[in-house]
């Protein structure tokens, strides 16, 4: 008892270092757990730099290319589009000739019978290679072949859709006991125009070889084919040329088939439906009419080279 109230005594400035009771200081153990995530980290960036990876400010990352080609061999063809607007790179993936190789021998089955235009052989071709794959992904990718069937109903087809397109070329065929009347319909973009003349006014001396080298190169792009089953031989007047204005589909007058009537202009005109009949410049009238189809470019049933 008496020690006790000795050392109570004792100022505090008296004390020893060893009198007092300090808590167990961690700072060492802390630092050295410092130095190792620095560590880690340092090996990690060490080996995202190695494999190519970049790290963003914001914690994003920036894959090798050399990843994106890989993964592109794993896409379909309905995912094409998907895939290319995940980045820069994996759009850069989409625009290249290897890409759209892969994804024919990838998925189109039976080679053997393609078209001859579609071929394996017509691959070595640059020019126009994108659009080839697609048609040929339609006449032998099953998925592709399951959407074209011909499944659907007589006049299922949006044939309203085809006004305000130009009249290509139009002929007809025998076939069976029935006639088969096409007309090739371009739709026209006045960018389009407007590019080609900024083209041939600024880049006179264009290198050739450039431009018979364009992946996405397509003269069919925006044409639709117009194919009207008839059961008799019909005398038409030639449409070459002048814009679709007007499309009249209704019943024929036995009550059995239907009478299609199709109305030319060589402009279009902002008029109602009944002034366009009265004023057109050319109007076709198909009766009696059987089934009526609309084909885009990429259907196997397209006529590419009309």
């Amino acid at each position: 008892m008496a020690s006790t109230l000795v050392e109570d005594d004792v100022t505090w400035f008296d004390k020893d270092l060893d009198d007092f009771e300090l808590p167990s200081s961690n700072t060492e153990e802390d630092g050295t757990e410092v130095a190792e995530e620095d560590t880690k980290v340092k090996e990690s960036k060490r080996r995202s730099a190695r494999r190519g990876i970049k790290r963003l400010e914001d914690g994003g990352m920036i894959y090798p290319l050399d990843l994106w080609f890989i993964l592109s061999h794993y896409i379909p063809p309905e995912n094409v589009g998907i895939f290319a607007g995940i980045c820069r790179m994996t759009y850069y993936v989409t625009n290249t000739v290897q890409f759209w190789r892969q994804l024919y021998f990838r998925c189109c089955d039976n080679l053997e019978k393609l078209p001859e235009d579609l071929k394996p052989v017509c691959l070595e071709r640059v020019h126009g290679l994108r659009q080839r794959v697609i048609r040929a992904l339609y006449h032998a990718y099953p998925p592709f072949v399951l959407r074209t069937a011909s499944t659907a109903q007589p006049f299922e087809d949006e044939h309203h859709s085809l006004i305000g397109l130009r009249c290509l070329v139009m002929w007809y065929e025998p076939v069976r006991n029935l006639w088969l009347f096409n007309f090739k319909l371009r739709k026209e973009r006045i960018s389009d125009i407007n590019r080609l003349v900024t083209i041939k006014s600024t880049n006179k001396d264009k290198n050739l070889h450039t431009g018979y080298c364009d992946l996405y190169s397509n003269a069919e792009n925006d044409c639709f084919l117009l194919q009207v089953t008839c059961q008799n031989f019909q005398n038409v007047t030639s449409a070459m040329g002048l814009v679709l204005s007007n499309v009249t589909l209704k019943v024929g007058h036995g009550m059995r088939y239907h009478c299609l009537k199709l109305h030319f202009d060589s402009c279009m005109k902002t008029t109602s439906n009944h002034i366009k009949s009265k004023i057109s410049d050319v109007t076709i009238s198909l009766d009696p009419v059987l089934n009526l189809k609309v084909f885009p470019w990429w259907h196997p049933k397209y006529p590419v080279g009309s």
